[in-house]
């Protein structure tokens, strides 16, 4: 069992100390976070009904582009939840306080790693369709 904090010797954390511009900031990252969130939900649902259109009009046909259709949707749709997620948690950082913000900043870690994960997968993607052509 791991001793409470205060009897380890070591130094609590401080908590965060904002000043007046840097809390405007996380207010306006935190808005347009939550924007883009939902954008995100819209296109995500746009790029679903098109994707249900093209298998419908190739009677089902799923090649090497619709998989990666399928998977940048899902990615979208990943990302637009992330993103919202951000922008709520670092609103109730004004609320409930530091735990939130730390939070807010893992949602927005993950968000990127699976940016990243999607981008190389899909020029993976990209290249092996490509030789496939050659």
């Amino acid at each position: 069992m791991i001793p409470p904090p205060s009897t380890t010797g070591e130094a609590q954390p401080r908590p965060v100390e904002l000043s007046g511009p840097e809390i405007q900031q996380l207010r306006d990252a935190s808005v347009w976070a939550r924007f883009l969130g939902v954008a995100g939900f819209i296109v995500t649902g746009v790029l679903a009904l098109g994707l249900i259109g093209i298998i419908v009009k190739t009677r089902g046909g799923f090649s090497i582009g619709n998989k990666g259709a399928v998977m940048g949707l899902g990615v979208t749709g990943a990302a637009a939840t992330l993103l919202w997620l951000y922008g709520r948690d670092v609103l109730a950082f004004f609320g409930r306080g530091e735990p939130s913000l730390t939070q807010a900043f893992r949602k927005l870690r993950v968000f990127f790693k699976l940016w990243a994960i999607y981008v190389v997968l899909s020029t993976a993607m990209d290249v092996a369709a490509l030789l496939g052509k050659l």
